[in-house]
């Protein structure tokens, strides 16, 4: 029988929620007032409504696409918090399945399951030929509890997509430091559990998997037929918001999950 592993994340989404729903309540309140004005100047001729009703004009269709752009940035979120449920619940199979073989997982077992996780926002063979302009990436974090509610990081590893090589997910790098592209701090010595990551709980000598799911994107990054996108709105489909960035990285969302038996005390390779 396949496992399913217990997972939490971060907070951003509540947060995230809280200013969206702020954000379209104005925006309701402004649409109501714009109907009032539009129902005054029915009944009447006089031209400072006419002029103020030119006025709103481009502002209720300012906001209308700032609606937009907040659903689709939520939308994004929702994307990469689920690709990242999906590949806590294939790791932690294949996990199972690599200590019953008296294995431990490897760098390629992390690629092909982010490879298969992350089809959901990058169908076919999207996720590896940038033709979207942005490409998927991931950190995979292993952490270790100690005394005092204090935790390190035992070893850090970036994986991300962009090529059509065997395995498909070949461009890694060790993470041995705070990484500009990442929300989680990397520590290598014993420090608090939110110095690390502000939900993050580990018992001592207890192990916590952190994984950072996020979409890079670069005005370098270019599609098959040469096309570039110069913002990161034109990037994602967006009108008027440009979405948080962390470095190169955007849309970051955090799964945590204790481990089965199978994850490796070393970095993969």
């Amino acid at each position: 029988m396949k496992r399913f592993t217990k997972i939490n994340g971060g907070k951003h989404q509540l947060k995230n929620r809280k200013e969206s729903n702020s954000f379209i309540s104005q925006i309701s309140k402004l649409a109501n007032h714009f109907t009032k004005k539009l129902k005054f100047l029915r009944s009447t001729n006089c031209g400072s409504v006419l002029v103020e009703f030119a006025i709103y004009i481009p502002i209720l269709i300012v906001l209308v696409f700032c609606i937009i752009d907040v659903v689709k940035i939520r939308r994004y979120y929702s994307q990469t918090k689920f690709v990242g449920q999906q590949m806590a619940n294939i790791l932690q199979n294949l996990a199972e399945k690599r200590n019953a073989e008296e294995k431990l997982l490897s760098k390629t077992d992390l690629s092909h399951a982010a490879s298969l996780a992350f089809l959901t926002i990058y169908p076919g063979t999207t996720q590896y030929s940038r033709e979207l302009k942005h490409i998927p990436s991931l950190a995979c974090y292993y952490t270790k509890g100690s005394t005092r509610e204090k935790a390190r990081c035992i070893w850090g590893k970036g994986i991300r997509s962009g090529t059509a090589k065997s395995p498909p997910w070949n461009d890694s790098r060790s993470i041995t430091s705070k990484d500009s592209r990442s929300k989680v701090v990397y520590s290598s010595t014993d420090v608090s559990y939110s110095s690390i990551y502000p939900t993050l709980r580990v018992d001592a000598e207890k192990v916590k998997i952190i994984l950072e799911v996020m979409i890079n994107w670069d005005s370098s990054y270019k599609d098959s037929n040469g096309n570039n996108a110069l913002t990161s709105r034109g990037a994602f489909g967006l009108h008027f918001i440009a979405p948080r960035s962390y470095s190169s990285s955007y849309f970051n969302s955090v799964v945590i999950f204790a481990p089965n038996a199978g994850f490796p005390p070393t970095e993969p390779v």
